[in-house]
């Protein structure tokens, strides 16, 4: 998928907005509007904002890193 931001400017994005360390991420992917996927700590995460009211959701990704 084509994405203007960097792995770095998402990672900041997920320090920023749910206070997981930009250090502690070992992979991510921008996968859409206002959805991220990444992994930290060796779990897979999805975070996404479901409304215009801005609310994080914060759940374990389904899906596995190759």
């Amino acid at each position: 998928m084509n994405c203007r931001y960097t792995d770095d400017q998402l990672k900041e994005d997920v320090e920023r907005t749910i206070g997981i360390r930009a250090k502690d991420i070992e992979k991510i992917q921008f996968c859409g509007l206002w959805h991220i996927r990444f992994r930290a700590f060796g779990t897979d995460f999805y975070y996404y904002r479901a409304d215009s009211d801005d609310t994080v959701h914060l759940v374990e990704s389904p899906w596995q890193w190759k």
